[in-house]
């Protein structure tokens, strides 16, 4: 769960094996995420300059690309992103600048592959957009 805090929103999480998330106050701002020493820096790359709302635990981004809202939420070691698309005129892909710090490697998620890598780095999975289609209103 996401509360106010001092540089946005953070998670309550709490242990070494935890994820912190440090989300902001902006959309166009970047969220921080951190755990067992490995830190990972996301920024969605063309949204707008919107402030977000605190909703159950959750930060939500009104407009924050065209006609789409931004949801954000971090639950013990998960955090999600989800994309309310309201028209056809909503983006159809999101792009993501990604800082990280520590040994992490990014990669693209495969089923039942997750954690470290045989060589020890960290691995960020980020899911393919083949499910966008689905997303999109009748």
């Amino acid at each position: 769960m996401l509360a106010k805090s001092a540089n946005g929103f953070a998670s309550n999480a709490k242990g070494r094996s935890v994820l912190a998330a440090v989300v902001p106050e902006r959309a166009n701002q970047a969220t921080r995420l951190s755990a067992n020493g490995v830190r990972v820096e996301l920024q969605a790359e063309g949204a707008a300059d919107h402030a977000g709302e605190l909703d159950g635990g959750r930060v939500v981004y009104r407009n924050a690309f065209t006609d789409t809202d931004v949801v954000l939420a971090a639950h013990g070691a998960r955090f999600e992103e989800l994309r309310v698309l309201r028209s056809p005129k909503a983006p159809n892909e999101a792009r993501y600048r990604i800082r990280t710090s520590g040994k992490v490697r990014a990669e693209a998620a495969r089923p039942g592959r997750s954690g470290r890598s045989t060589s020890g780095s960290t691995r960020l999975a980020v899911s393919p957009s083949s499910s966008r289609s689905s997303t999109r209103p009748a």
